[in-house]
């Protein structure tokens, strides 16, 4: 994806919801358009981003600001701290693992397994981000069109349909440029030690996103990241906080924490939902 490309699909996602069960990509934005109202009624203006790209149509409500490069090393956590920690970086409270962190550490199965199987992660990682596109939160609304598809009752197939439509967050911010990560993942029955572990880390292959990844060295891939550059974190608010006050939004709220707590595939979510809790014990709001 050249700069021009990579910035106008940033632009674009700013607002549009995203199924937080899947990994980071630019292309798993929900295709519904933007969900939220973006300040528009004050026109549309172009938008110069590093690297040269230029957007046309930006609405007010989406800003931009200049990157830099950081470093950072976590320490050796647990499973559930690590996807806190994980979360955290995302805008996100909780400890359920997001498809960020699934990606990460190259977790597929139910995130009960993988925790009982994990004695211990961690990452170190460089980040060049190269400028950041971000909607103004101070007064983030729904369209009403969204508020109006949401089903009222605990009804599994509308709810079903209104997640797969909508996804279970809302994109804010993008964050562009290339990252260089290296993780670990300790299992239970290995008997290494925190430093070992941390030997480890430093001497493993790194894995890269952005730029042009031929097994060049570092340096050499720094230099692509400019032309071709890639999403390397987003920021999210979940799509109920937007809905307070909405009827329905409780039924909604209860239905997602299951998606994201339990992970069916998309195609299953209604039949998941019929044998989930009794509706006379479903929330009532």
């Amino acid at each position: 994806m050249t700069a021009q490309d990579a910035a106008e699909a940033a632009v674009g996602a700013v607002g549009c919801g995203y199924d937080l069960t899947g990994d980071l990509r630019l292309g798993r934005a929900k295709p519904a358009g933007r969900l939220v109202e973006l300040d528009a009624a004050r026109g549309a203006r172009e938008l110069s981003l590093p690297g040269g790209a230029v957007v046309a149509g930006v609405p007010a409500g989406i800003v931009a600001d200049k990157g830099e490069r950081t470093r950072f090393r976590s320490d050796v956590l647990s499973f559930a701290q690590m996807a806190e920690q994980v979360n955290q970086a995302l805008s996100l409270a909780g400890k359920i693992p997001s498809g960020a962190f699934n990606a990460m550490f190259d977790y597929r199965g139910c995130w009960h397994r993988d925790a009982a199987a994990t004695r211990s992660l961690c990452f170190d990682g460089r980040f060049v981000e190269l400028y950041s596109v971000e909607a103004v939160r101070a007064q983030l609304s729904l369209q009403d069109r969204v508020k109006q598809d949401l089903p009222p009752f605990w009804d599994p197939p509308a709810l079903a349909e209104f997640i797969e439509k909508y996804g279970t967050h809302v994109i804010v911010g993008v964050k562009m440029g290339g990252k260089d990560v290296v993780c670990v993942k300790q299992l239970k029955g290995s008997n290494l030690t925190q430093s070992d572990v941390q030997a480890r880390l430093k001497k493993l292959a790194d894995d890269k996103r952005g730029g042009i990844d031929s097994g060049q060295g570092h340096g050499e891939w720094l230099s692509t990241i400019t032309g071709y550059p890639d999403v390397i974190s987003m920021s999210f608010v979940p799509i109920t906080s937007l809905l307070t006050g909405v009827r329905g939004c409780g039924f909604l709220n209860h239905a997602v924490n299951l998606y994201l707590r339990y992970k069916p595939p998309i195609e299953d979510l209604q039949q998941f939902l019929e044998f989930q809790v009794p509706r006379h014990w479903a929330p009532e709001f």
